[in-house]
C-alpha cells in the first residue's frame, strides 16, 4: 500500500483522428496533488508466502519468460524462449492463476532472451528473442489473438545473450539493445514497421573477454534520455553506457559487483528518486545493491547473501508483501527455487526466503504479475532444468497500512488517460494504445495494450500508477494513418508542472494493396528480376562433352534384354567409374555406375544391361584423358540396329595423371589433435582430378580400455574419416585431416591406415594407403579427459558435426558448462544440454538428420529392424553432406545447398536405388513408392509438387528430377516430425556410443525401443526422460576416454 499522502500525477494525452488528410493535437497535462516528504516504515506483520508451484509444459530448455497480454482479453498471458527448440512458447492466461497448453511459435537457434513490444505500430502487442547459435535477434509481429507471424531476422554481435527495448534516439519508435558476448552491445534503430537497421556496437566491459550477459534499459542520469546498465560475467562488474538520445552511447563506466553477474534490475530501493542497481551474481550466490546517485554514477556494492550454492540468474522486483516498498525475488538455478528479499525502503534487504519451484527445475528467469486478478504479485519462474513454467501465487496475508515517517520521499506515479477523437470531434470506438517502458520498476520494458470502446465523456483509455521513465505511446485505428503514429513521453522523477503540446499528421487509409508476380531484388542500384522458370520439355541442359566420352552403345530388338559388351586395353592403370545409360527421346539418362578397374596392358572385359526390352543402352567412362583403345560389341541373340552404327573403336582416357600419397607412414603425437597426410598428383594436372579416401582400422569392436595392442580404434583414439579430394586444374598438393582423440589411457603406439580410391580424372600412384602411427603421451592411466569441458565439446563438434570447432563455439558451449564453477549439479544439467543443443542444432538437423531421412524416404527401415540405416552408411553420408558448412560462418547456407543438391543426386545414381526404382516407373509411381518408403501420407500440394519436378515426362528416368524429388520427401514436414524421436535416439547410439544399437554389448534393440518409449512417454523432453544425461554418463560412453 502507498500512504495517504503520496502524491499522483496525471498526464493526459489526447489524439485526434482525422478522416482525410490533417492535423492532430497531442495535448500533454501534468497535474499533482500536494505531498509531504516521509519514509515508509513496515509493519512487522507484514510477512510473505507463496503456494505450492503449479508448473505449465513449454519447450525444452525454456530460459527467459516475460509476460504481457498477447491476444487482448485484459488477462496476463506468458512467453519463454527455447535455447535448444529454437522456438517461443505462448501461454495465454485465464485470468485465474492458470494458462492454456503452449503454442510455439519459431524462432532462431538458440533463442535465449525475449522482449515484448510494438514493433510496427499497429497496436498489437510483438515480440524479439535474442538468438545465441544464430547471432540474430528474431522479430515476430503479434496479430492480436495470441499467435505471430513467421520470424524476420536481424544480425547483431556475436553471440547475443539478452535483449531489451527502448527509444534510443527519441523518434517515438521502440529500437533494440542486445548484450553479446564479444564484449558489444548493439543497437537496432527501429523503423516502426516491424523493421530494424543495422547493428551499431559500442564496446561493454572493462576488459577484452569481459563477456556481457543481459542489458537493461533506463534513465540513469536524469536526463531524460535512455541509458544502458550491462552485467559483464567474466569480469564481475556493471557497465553504464549513458545516452546522447540519438542512439549512440558514451564509453562504459565500471562498477564492481559480485562475481558471475547475471542479470541487472534498475529501480528506486532507497526511496531517494534515484534509480538503484540490483545485480544477480551466480557464482558469489548474493545479489549487489549499488545505490544510485542520479548522475549515472553509482555507491560501491552492497552484498545480500541467498546461501551457498544459490546460483541466482535473475531478478524480478517488487512490493510482494504488500507494505508499500520494493523487494527482491531471485530465481536460483542451483537451489531449485526462488527467493524473496524484503526490502526495508533504505536500499538494504531482509534475509532471503526460498520458495521451491518445480523439482530438478533449474529456473533462470521469474516475472511477477498478479496472475489470478487478487491484488497480489504472483511469480512464473523459467525452468531450464524441467522444460516448464512454475507459477506460485501470492498467498501473504494483508498487510497494514505501513507509518509514514519524515523523508526520504516516495517517488511519484503517473497515469495516462484520454481517448482518440474522430475528425467531427465524436469518440473514435476501436482504436489501439500501446504503452511501452518499465511500468513496475523491475528493470524490463513491459508493454500494456488498452482499447477504446465507447464514446464517453473522460478518456477512453488509462495506463496508471506509472514510475518515473521515459515511455513510447502508439495509437493505431482500423482505416486511419498517424503520422508520426507513436510519441516517447519523458516521465521526470521531479514533478514539473506545465504542459506541452505536440502536432501529429495523419491521414485515412484508402486504396488496395499493391499485389503482382515479379520478385525485385535491389543490389547496389541495380534491380534484379525474377522470373518463374518452367521445365516444358523442350530446353535441355547439356553435358560438358570433355568430361565424358561415349564407349558404344546397343539397342535391343525382338523383345530381349539388351546388354553391351566392352573391351577395354590401356597401357597403364585406370581405376575409374563407368556409367550405365540409355536412351530416350535423343537424351542420355545415367543411372548405375560400376567401378573400372584396369591392370595395364592387360584386356577388361565389361557387360552392362537393363531389365527393360524398349530402350537404348550406352556407357561412358567420366573424365580421362589422353589416348587409349575400347571396343564394343552386341550380346549374343542381339539383332542389329540403326544405333550399331555408333559401335567400333573410339578412343578414351589413359591414366597419364596420376594421385597417390606423399608417404606410406607418419606418425602423430596423440596431444597433436590432427594428423595430416599429403596427397600429391603428378603428371598431367592441366584438368580436374578427383580421389576417395577413407581411414581404417583393425582394432574392430576391441574395448578402448584395452592397452598395448597397437590397433588405433575409431571410437577412442582417431574420428572415423571419409570424403573425396578435387584437384582443380593445375593443383598438384591436397591434405586430408585425420583428428586425433587425447584419451586418458596409457595404451602405447596405435595404428591406423588411410586408403586412397576411386579416382576420376588420373590414375592411381603408389603409395595408395598410408599407416598412421599415434605415438601415446600418457605415461600411466589419468583422470578420464571427457570430464574436461573444452574436451567434452570438441568431442560434440566430432562426433555430431564431423569437424573441428571454431573457436568462438569451442568457448561458447565450454563457458557454458565452466560458467557453473564448483556447482555440480549445474554441472551436470549444462552438460546435459550441450550434448543435446548439437542434435538439435540447425547444422545437425540440415545435415546428419536429413542424411537420416534420406535413407527413410528411399528404403524405408532395414528389414527386420526399427531403423533405416547403419553407421558404415550415416558417417561417410553424412561427412559428404556437411563438408564445409559452418553455420553462421560466412556463405554457410549457399555451401549447405550445394551439398544438399550434390548430396541428393549422388543418392539417386548409387546402384542400390537404380535397383530400388526402375527408371520406367511413371514420376507418381515414383514419388507414391518414396512416400510409402517413408510411412508418410501426403498433403495433396506435397505429392504434386514431388511428381512436378519432372515436368512432363512419362517416365522418372531424369536423376536430376529424382533427386529433386526425393529432397522433396526427405525435408517433407510429417516426415520429419514422425522420424525427429527415434533419429534421436538412434544418434545417441552413433554419436556417443560409435556403434548400431544392436552391436555388442547389445545383441539386439532392446535399448533403442526402451529409450524411445521414454522419450515418446515425455513427450520430447530429453530432460525429463533422462536419456542424453544417461548416455553421457555411461560407463560405455565414458571408456571412449578414460578409467573412470
Amino acid at each position: 500500500m502507498k500512504p495517504a499522502n503520496n502524491y499522483h500525477v496525471i498526464y493526459t494525452i489526447i489524439f485526434l483522428a482525422l478522416a482525410i488528410a490533417g492535423t492532430i493535437l497531442l495535448g500533454a497535462r501534468y497535474s499533482a496533488a500536494a505531498r509531504s516528504d516521509q519514509n515508509i516504515t513496515p509493519d512487522a506483520q507484514c510477512t510473505v508466502t507463496f503456494g505450492a508451484p503449479t508448473n505449465f509444459l513449454v519447450s525444452n530448455a525454456p530460459y527467459s519468460v516475460t509476460k504481457s497480454d498477447f491476444n487482448g482479453d485484459g488477462k496476463l498471458d506468458l512467453v519463454t524462449t527455447s535455447q535448444l527448440s529454437n522456438n517461443v512458447s505462448i501461454l495465454l492466461g485465464t485470468g485465474t492463476g492458470s494458462f492454456a497448453a503452449a503454442a510455439n511459435f519459431s524462432v532462431g537457434s538458440g533463442a535465449i532472451s525475449v522482449a515484448v513490444g510494438d514493433f510496427n505500430n499497429d497496436g498489437k502487442i510483438d515480440l524479439v528473442t535474442a538468438n545465441q547459435f544464430a547471432n540474430s535477434v528474431s522479430i515476430l509481429l503479434g496479430t492480436g489473438t495470441g499467435s505471430f507471424s513467421a520470424a524476420t531476422n536481424f544480425p547483431v554481435g556475436s553471440p547475443p545473450r539478452w535483449v531489451a527495448v527502448g527509444d534510443f534516439n527519441g523518434d517515438g519508435k521502440p529500437d533494440l539493445a542486445t548484450a553479446n558476448q564479444d564484449d558489444t552491445v548493439s543497437i537496432l534503430i527501429g523503423a516502426g514497421t516491424g523493421s530494424f537497421g543495422g547493428a551499431t556496437h559500442f564496446t561493454a566491459g572493462s576488459a577484452s573477454g569481459s563477456s556481457p550477459f543481459a542489458v537493461t534499459v533506463a534513465d540513469l542520469n536524469g536526463d531524460l534520455k535512455l541509458d544502458l546498465a550491462v552485467a559483464n560475467t567474466n569480469t564481475a562488474n556493471v557497465s553504464i553506457l549513458l545516452g546522447t538520445g540519438t542512439g549512440s552511447f558514451s564509453a562504459p563506466t565500471n562498477f564492481t559487483v559480485g562475481s558471475n553477474p547475471r542479470f541487472i534490475a534498475i529501480a528506486d530501493f532507497n526511496g531517494d528518486n534515484k534509480p538503484d542497481l540490483a545485480v544477480a551474481n551466480t557464482f558469489a550466490n548474493n545479489v549487489s545493491i549499488l545505490l544510485g546517485t542520479g548522475t549515472g554514477t553509482f555507491g560501491a556494492a552492497t552484498n545480500f547473501p541467498l546461501g551457498g550454492s544459490s546460483s541466482p540468474w535473475y531478478i524480478a522486483t517488487g512490493d510482494y508483501n504488500g507494505d508499500g516498498i520494493l523487494d527482491l525475488a531471485t530465481a536460483n538455478g542451483g537451489a531449485n527455487n526462488v527467493a524473496i528479499l524484503l526490502g526495508t525502503g533504505t536500499g538494504s534487504f531482509s534475509a532471503a526466503t526460498n520458495f521451491a519451484a518445480a523439482v530438478n527445475s533449474f529456473p533462470v528467469s521469474v516475472a511477477a504479475a498478479d496472475f489470478n486478478g487478487d491484488g497480489k504479485l504472483d511469480l512464473a519462474s523459467g525452468n531450464n532444468g524441467s522444460a516448464n513454467v512454475s507459477i506460485l501465487l501470492n498467498t501473504s496475508p494483508a498487510c497494514a497500512a505501513p507509518s509514514p515517517s519524515p523523508s526520504p520521499s516516495p517517488s511519484p506515479t503517473y497515469s495516462f488517460n484520454g481517448g482518440v477523437v474522430d475528425a467531427d470531434g465524436t469518440r473514435l470506438a476501436g482504436a489501439h494504445l500501446i504503452l511501452t517502458g518499465d511500468t513496475n520498476n523491475d528493470g524490463v520494458t513491459d508493454v500494456v495494450r488498452s482499447t477504446t470502446t465507447a464514446p464517453g465523456d473522460r478518456g477512453l483509455f488509462d495506463f496508471t500508477n506509472l514510475p518515473a521513465g521515459t515511455y513510447i505511446v502508439t495509437v493505431s485505428a482500423d482505416n486511419r494513418f498517424f503520422s508520426p503514429d507513436t510519441r516517447t513521453v519523458a516521465l521526470p522523477t521531479n514533478f514539473p508542472g506545465g504542459s506541452v503540446t505536440v502536432t501529429l499528421n495523419a491521414s485515412q487509409a484508402t486504396g488496395n494493396t499493391p499485389t503482382g508476380d515479379n520478385i525485385q531484388i535491389t543490389v547496389g542500384g541495380t534491380t534484379l528480376t525474377f522470373q518463374r522458370v518452367i521445365v516444358n520439355g523442350v530446353t535441355r541442359l547439356t553435358a560438358v562433352s570433355d568430361l565424358s566420352t561415349l564407349i558404344g552403345q546397343v539397342a535391343s530388338a525382338g523383345g530381349k534384354n539388351p546388354k553391351a559388351a566392352f573391351q577395354i586395353s590401356t597401357s597403364a592403370q585406370i581405376v575409374a567409374p563407368v556409367e550405365v545409360c540409355y536412351q530416350l527421346s535423343a537424351e542420355d539418362y545415367f543411372g548405375a555406375t560400376l567401378m573400372l578397374s584396369i591392370q595395364g596392358g592387360k584386356v577388361s572385359n565389361i557387360e552392362i544391361g537393363r531389365n527393360d526390352a524398349t530402350q537404348t543402352l550406352c556407357g561412358r567412362i567420366a573424365r580421362l584423358p589422353n589416348t587409349a583403345s575400347a571396343s564394343t560389341a552386341k550380346s549374343a541373340g542381339e539383332t542389329a540396329s540403326a544405333a550399331d552404327t555408333d559401335l567400333g573403336t573410339i578412343v578414351i582416357a589413359e591414366a597419364n595423371s596420376v594421385i597417390g600419397l606423399s608417404t606410406s607412414s607418419t606418425n602423430v603425437s596423440e596431444g597433436a589433435g590432427t594428423a595430416n597426410i599429403n596427397v600429391v598428383r603428378t603428371g598431367d594436372t592441366t584438368g580436374v582430378a578427383t580421389v576417395e579416401y577413407a581411414t581404417s582400422d583393425a582394432a574392430g569392436s576391441s574395448g578402448c580400455n584395452v592397452a598395448n595392442t597397437g590397433m588405433a580404434s575409431s571410437r577412442c583414439d582417431y574420428e572415423t574419416t571419409v570424403g573425396t579430394l578435387t584437384f582443380a586444374a593445375g593443383q598438384t598438393s591436397k591434405t586430408i585431416s585425420v583428428p586425433i582423440i587425447d584419451d586418458a589411457y596409457a595404451d602405447g603406439l596405435e595404428s591406423f591406415t588411410v586408403t586412397l580410391s576411386k579416382l576420376q580424372g588420373a590414375g592411381l600412384a603408389n603409395p595408395s594407403s598410408a599407416t598412421v602411427v599415434v605415438t601415446d603421451n600418457d605415461g600411466a592411466n589419468g583422470a578420464n579427459s571427457i570430464d574436461q569441458a573444452s574436451f567434452f565439446v570438441r568431442l560434440h563438434y566430432l562426433d555430431f558435426l564431423n569437424r573441428e570447432p571454431d573457436a568462438s563455439g569451442l568457448g561458447f558451449w565450454s563457458n557454458q558448462i565452466t560458467e557453473c564453477g564448483t556447482n555440480a549439479a549445474c554441472i551436470d544439467l549444462r552438460r546435459t544440454n550441450v550434448s543435446a543443443a548439437f542434435f538439435l542444432s540447425i547444422e545437425f538437423q540440415e545435415t546428419g538428420y536429413l542424411v537420416y531421412r534420406f535413407y527413410k524416404a528411399g528404403y524405408g527401415n532395414i528389414s527386420g529392424l526399427p531403423v533405416p540405416l547403419r553407421l558404415n552408411e550415416f558417417l561417410p553420408d553424412t561427412q559428404q553432406i556437411g563438408r564445409g558448412v559452418v553455420v553462421g560462418a560466412g556463405n554457410w547456407q549457399a555451401q549447405l545447398e550445394a551439398n544438399k543438391q550434390s548430396y541428393a543426386l549422388d543418392f539417386v545414381t548409387r546402384q542400390r536405388f537404380v535397383d530400388a526404382y526402375a527408371n520406367s516407373m511413371t514420376p507418381a509411381q515414383f514419388v507414391d513408392a518414396l512416400f510409402l518408403k517413408a510411412g508418410v501420407t501426403p498433403t495433396a500440394a506435397d505429392r504434386a509438387a514431388a511428381i512436378g519436378e519432372f515436368g512432363n515426362a512419362a517416365t522418372s528416368a531424369d536423376s536430376a528430377a529424382r533427386a529433386r524429388a526425393l529432397r522433396r520427401v526427405a525435408e517433407n514436414a510429417t516426415l520429419n516430425t514422425q522420424e525427429f524421436n527415434k533419429a534421436f535416439v538412434l544418434m545417441q547410439y552413433f554419436g556417443y556410443l560409435r556403434r548400431n544399437p544392436n552391436d555388442a554389448p547389445d545383441a539386439d534393440f532392446g535399448g533403442y525401443n526402451f529409450w524411445l518409449g521414454k522419450l515418446n512417454e515425455f513427450n520430447g523432453n530429453f530432460i525429463n526422460a533422462e536419456m542424453v544425461r544417461a548416455f553421457i554418463v555411461s560407463g560405455e560412453y565414458r571408456a571412449r576416454f578414460g578409467t573412470n
